[in-house]
């Protein structure tokens, strides 16, 4: 019985460490894909969005503290030009978006 408890838990913290994984893989694929949209990055601004560093250190990137999931992506007045990709809509914990005082052309994803 006690192998079985401990199986199980087992099991389920893998299944929890798997999901947790794929869920930071869609937000970081997200973002991979916004930043391959760009076509001016004056600033160097991506120069961090890398996979060396996790992407919630990357810059202008937000991320909550229980699920290290994007909740803010911060990019104003960083001289940026390019579209916004549809891809952003993967982040789904995506509380605020500031692409402000950029160069962005196109239509905004819905």
């Amino acid at each position: 019985m006690l192998l079985s408890v401990v199986l199980a838990t087992k099991l389920s913290c893998t299944y929890e460490a798997t999901s947790a994984t794929l869920r930071n893989e869609t937000d970081m694929r997200a973002l991979l894909e916004f930043k391959s949209h760009i076509t001016e990055d004056y600033l160097a601004i991506f120069d961090s969005w890398n996979g060396s560093p996790h992407f919630c250190h990357w810059h202008g990137v937000t991320c909550g503290i229980k699920h290290q999931r994007v909740t803010h992506l911060n990019l104003k007045g960083k001289r940026l030009a390019g579209s916004i990709s549809p891809f952003i809509g993967n982040l789904s914990f995506l509380n605020s978006l500031d692409l402000s005082d950029n160069s962005f052309r196109g239509e905004i994803p819905e």
